[in-house]
């Protein structure tokens, strides 16, 4: 299966490519253990990545420090053939105008659209002090606020001006429930660049056969409205496979979580990966929570089942005891059985083995 990585701001119609941002070079990324990288554990559920070759190329060829981790990751994976670059740019240029006029209709409806917004930029808030300090100098000034604000001021003013960066936010804070034509129109500008990034990415991803993409999680509640008001799918089962894997790894099973591009391709060759995406559909499927109480469960029952496995073990060991006089039958007889419970027994947990590789290879 699938999955296309988006490909933040570039080749957006109304985000102009002359803007600094180091973010902007990037596809959606995490930062664990100081360095920065893809989110490996929300891959899990698929075996190839799809992403932009003009994104590629300037990761590959960016002399920012901080990014020296997922340029080698993504050259690895390109090399090792999980990787397969499309040009964005093609479908974009292609597309604009249908990109332009849907985004456009869409940002006059602020009553959908704002709440949106505003949960955007409020969960931008809570990542921007991680990459600050993993980016530290190279956190640029158009690095700092939403891509809204940032392309409504570089429209208007030309650069990053803190005070009215922080009106534009309060405008989009507020409660008023009359507004003047002249707020409506800022607002709707405000909108323009998610609704056409959003849109952009699933064009891209209908031209190339890919209906799964993976974008950064500020911009689900997007995504989430574009699909139920205008795609008319469930956003939220089509998210399940992503969003519950990377809970499992980062609520039940922290430690486990795989931190490397090497680990992510090494993972996908155990045929338990099957077993591992079939184990998180159906907790998802049946309302479990992947927490630590899900951990110590799942821990509790491995451990019960292991038990009867031993006692299973001795009882077979006993039963081939009169075979004791053809020893090379006896041990035969022994490990088939000894195998054919293994497998009855622990098949269900074989996830919970396949979860913990990662840390075990560090």
């Amino acid at each position: 299966m699938k999955i296309l990585l988006s490909n933040f701001g570039a080749h957006v119609p109304s985000v102009p490519q002359s803007i600094e941002m180091s973010t902007g070079l990037v596809p959606p990324i995490v930062i664990t253990e100081g360095h920065i990288d893809l989110d490996y554990s929300a891959l899990l559920f698929f075996d190839r990545i799809i992403l932009d070759r003009d994104c590629y190329e300037r990761v590959v060829a960016s002399r920012i420090a901080p990014f020296a981790h997922l340029r080698s990751s993504l050259r690895y994976l390109r090399e090792e053939g999980y990787l397969d670059l499309v040009a964005f740019k093609t479908h974009a240029d292609a597309n604009r105008a249908r990109i332009e006029e849907t985004a456009a209709a869409a940002s006059r409806d602020l009553d959908t659209w704002l709440p949106e917004l505003r949960k955007q930029i409020e969960n931008w808030e809570k990542i921007k002090p991680g990459m600050v300090q993993a980016l530290g100098k190279h956190m640029t000034p158009w690095d700092q606020y939403s891509i809204g604000i940032e392309c409504y001021l570089h429209e208007t003013t030309g650069k990053i001006e803190q005070a009215e960066a922080e009106k534009l936010k309060s405008l989009v804070f507020s409660k008023k429930v009359r507004r003047s034509a002249g707020e409506r129109e800022v607002l709707s500008r405000l909108l323009v660049p998610f609704l056409e990034m959003t849109h952009l990415n699933l064009v891209v991803g209908e031209v190339v056969g890919c209906p799964q993409i993976f974008d950064w999680q500020t911009l689900d509640g997007f995504y989430r409205k574009k699909f139920e008001y205008h795609l008319l799918r469930d956003f939220e089962k089509e998210r399940v496979p992503m969003s519950a894997m990377k809970e499992l790894f980062s609520l039940a099973f922290k430690r486990y979580t795989p931190q490397t591009a090497q680990e992510w391709a090494s993972l996908l060759q155990d045929d338990r990966i099957r077993d591992l995406r079939e184990r998180v559909v159906q907790a998802r499927a049946e309302g479990e929570n992947f927490d630590q109480d899900f951990a110590q469960d799942a821990l509790a029952a491995l451990s019960t089942d292991q038990t009867r496995l031993q006692q299973i073990q001795k009882i077979v060991g006993y039963i081939t005891l009169p075979l004791e006089l053809l020893p090379l039958v006896s041990r035969v007889v022994t490990e088939v059985a000894t195998r054919y419970y293994e497998h009855k027994i622990l098949k269900p947990h074989r996830w919970l083995y396949f979860s913990s590789r990662p840390a075990m290879h560090r």
